[in-house]
């Protein structure tokens, strides 16, 4: 079972703020790593970001 958290993390520098729930729903303000599994890409979130994953890990809505 998951925890509800809400953590200030920071990566290379990179600062961002996430809160997740006990569902495994979680939303990232700030710099966050994102996969697109179809070409197998990776790219950094800037630090004006928020995005939000469903409890499958995937992105259910992010902007910009």
């Amino acid at each position: 079972m998951e925890k509800e958290r809400v953590s200030l993390t920071l990566v290379d520098s990179q600062p961002s703020v996430q809160v997740s729930d006990a569902a495994g729903f979680k939303a990232v303000v700030g710099n966050v790593g994102l996969e697109t599994p179809a070409t197998g890409g990776s790219r950094r979130t800037s630090a004006a970001s928020v995005v939000l994953f469903g409890k499958d890990g995937t992105v259910i809505w992010r902007a910009p």
